[in-house]
């Protein structure tokens, strides 16, 4: 039989573990040294699974912090965009509504100058160009007068 640690032919053998060990490997040491070695072994590997575990974790980990990141940049972008378009869309509103005051002022101011020129024209005994018309508060025309 051939031990297993000096691999030289042996009569006696003893098991230990799935080895087959010579009488001479255990008196020199060679088996307490061969086991101290697997026991190491073992201890390295659990190290190493522990450590690879939390590497992985960590790596996790950093793609979720990643992500976030990318996520806080594309966040900053939109409201950035939004506030861009805030400011924009507020500009369009205040030139929109000095467009509309400007043509409201302008339509009162040529309904007060038609009005005078009608009563002036009734005064003076003039015939109105035009048919007097009601309009409502927002100055709409709703219907000549008959």
């Amino acid at each position: 039989m051939m031990c297993d640690l000096c691999e030289q032919p042996s009569d006696r053998m003893i098991y230990v573990a799935s080895w087959q060990v010579c009488q001479w490997c255990v008196s020199n040491n060679v088996l307490e040294h061969a086991l101290a070695v697997e026991s190491d072994i073992a201890k390295l590997g659990v190290a190493v699974s522990k450590a690879s575990a939390t590497h992985q974790d960590d790596m996790r980990n950093k793609m979720v912090s990643k992500s976030r990141l990318e996520h806080a940049y594309a966040a900053f972008e939109e409201l950035t965009a939004a506030m861009n378009d805030l400011s924009r869309s507020t500009a369009a509103s205040k030139v929109s509504l000095r467009i509309e005051t400007d043509a409201k002022r302008a339509l009162e101011d040529y309904k007060s100058v038609e009005e005078k020129t009608r009563k002036a024209h009734r005064r003076h005994g003039y015939p109105s160009p035009t048919p007097p018309t009601k309009t409502d508060k927002d100055s709409a025309a709703l219907s000549p007068k008959v």
